[in-house]
């Protein structure tokens, strides 16, 4: 009786494993940067398309206004621009009458006054018929005649950088809602945010609804910076601090709106601010300076090398950390004479 061929059974040795499983993590090891690059490339082109968005958001303003968006209105004491008569304000209890007629949404931003042009047509009406004081206001809690609480929180995801693992920045505030700090903000020109070179400024007349025109950029739209990226400063859910880049439900009247080109992108200065959430937030350090035309904030951004930018013509670009100074400074200037040439 003939007995059936025996079988060798022989598995790997442990060194053969171990010799697999290293291999298996030197691959990792070289794809690993490729997807995280990959993913960063993503992540950059969708930043630029949400600047592309504010862009024709911006135009369609322009077209419909005969201007761009004023940068901040922080006017007290004259009737709000878009109020069509004082009886359509609603009285707040223990404020004078003529007061109350007169006052409300001050510090009202370009963020606000483009909310229709970026399909929030719902959150612009709620805005509008909002009666808050200040823009801060907007939605506290002891105002009963507040009927838009959730404004402030409502995220809008055209305003968040993908990049910025910190964005959209939550923020609580005494006695207020909270708030979403966003990525980007418009250009107040080379100097500091109570300045008049940029595109964007303060409002300049009671009953101004725009600010600065396309025929007032005269170095040219698209060497006329509109907006840039900034950097989602400090942990979610500190206490909201004046001054603070992207800071749109906060008001505008420290340069919560804007920055500055003073110093080139993703500089080693510190913005200058009346508050700071925190002084040493990597790549984002803040000061603090109380005079507001010390006050200041600056472009930067998590993607390598350099940040996104908007211009005057709806144009785009990427601009490297290592541009001219003098350069920067100029495309932050809308009618400085100074010549741009390639950058």
């Amino acid at each position: 009786m003939s007995q059936a061929p025996s079988h060798d059974r022989r598995g790997f040795t442990l060194v053969e494993l171990l010799v697999v499983i290293a291999i298996i993590g030197v691959l990792i090891g070289l794809l690993l940067p490729s997807i995280q690059a990959a993913r960063e490339s993503a992540r950059r082109s969708s930043c630029r398309n949400n600047f592309k968005q504010l862009g024709l958001a911006m135009q369609g303003y322009h077209d419909v206004r005969r201007g761009f968006p004023y940068g901040v209105s922080e006017t007290q004491g004259v009737d709000h621009p878009f109020k069509a008569t004082s009886s359509s304000a609603v009285f707040r209890g223990g404020a004078t009458a003529a007061g109350d007629l007169l006052n409300y949404h001050v510090r009202d931003m370009w963020f606000h006054r483009v909310l229709a042009f970026v399909e929030q047509g719902t959150l612009s009406d709620l805005y509008e018929a909002d009666r808050a004081w200040f823009v801060h206001h907007v939605g506290v809690t002891w105002n009963p005649r507040v009927a838009s609480r959730s404004l402030p929180v409502t995220p809008i995801a055209m305003y968040k950088c993908p990049s910025d693992p910190t964005a959209p920045g939550r923020r609580t505030a005494t006695s207020f809602t909270g708030f979403l700090v966003g990525n980007y903000a418009v250009c107040y020109g080379s100097g500091g945010h109570t300045g008049t070179s940029g595109v964007f400024g303060r409002r300049t007349s009671p009953r101004a609804v725009i600010g600065s025109r396309i025929k007032d950029c005269t170095d040219g739209t698209s060497k006329t910076l509109m907006a840039s990226e900034g950097i989602v400063r400090g942990p979610d859910g500190g206490q909201v601090q004046f001054g603070e880049f992207g800071s749109y439900w906060y008001g505008g009247a420290w340069g919560e709106y804007g920055f500055s080109t003073q110093e080139p992108p993703n500089t080693t200065v510190a913005d200058v601010n009346w508050q700071c959430l925190t002084t040493t937030w990597p790549s984002a350090p803040c000061s603090v300076d109380t005079t507001a035309a010390n006050q200041r904030n600056y472009a930067r951004s998590m993607h390598a090398g350099g940040v996104n930018v908007l211009f005057c013509d709806g144009s785009v670009r990427d601009v490297v950390d290592t541009i001219n100074a003098t350069v920067w400074r100029n495309l932050g200037d809308k009618s400085d004479g100074e010549a741009v040439g390639d950058f």
